[in-house]
């Protein structure tokens, strides 16, 4: 039983450690937390087809080197996407260029993608996610509703920024060819 007791003990440490996202010194998150936190967030792009799990379209390969020029110099810190190809495609060429490794998450656990974002207070995030929880994520950031995203929309860019005193402030921008072209 005091073995059972050890290994539990031991097993919440270990999952306490590996589960943040900030590994730095107490110190340097005390910092941290007294910075702004930056999110980008984007739909997929333009995908093959409507199957399972599909692929980027030629289209949708060019929008997503359209999102490594458009976000190449904005500090990026940490890229998260879903569990679907389309939005570890969207996300690849950025990914690359930054040697950052795309951290998966879910794409039916919105709580878990807020969960890790928020987790990385002070740092510049790209998330890549679906028409249907990039608002649902934005919400539980603390940011206002967003208008609906139709499925024919790829080019939206939200920035979600969270300053030190907890204000959350959304600018709706785009990139790339517009949708639709």
């Amino acid at each position: 039983m005091l073995h059972s007791m050890a290994i539990q003990c031991l097993m919440m440490v270990v999952m306490a450690t590996i589960g943040s996202c900030d590994s730095r010194p107490t110190h340097a998150r005390q910092q941290a937390d007294q910075r702004t936190t930056t999110i980008y967030l984007v739909r997929h792009a333009e995908k093959e087809n409507d199957g399972a799990d599909p692929d980027l379209s030629a289209q949708g390969q060019a929008r997503a080197k359209a999102l490594s020029t458009r976000l190449k110099d904005a500090g990026i810190q940490r890229i998260f996407a879903t569990n679907a190809r389309r939005t570890q495609q969207t996300v690849a060429p950025l990914a690359k260029w930054l040697k950052l490794k795309v951290q998966v998450v879910s794409a039916d656990d919105i709580d878990a993608m807020v969960s890790r974002i928020s987790d990385c207070t002070g740092e510049n995030i790209l998330v890549a996610a679906h028409s249907n929880t990039i608002g649902p994520i934005i919400e539980g950031l603390g940011g206002d509703t967003i208008d609906p995203i139709d499925e024919s929309e790829f080019d939206n860019l939200y920035i979600v920024t969270i300053t030190p005193t907890g204000d959350v402030i959304i600018k709706h921008e785009h990139y790339g060819q517009p949708s639709g072209d």
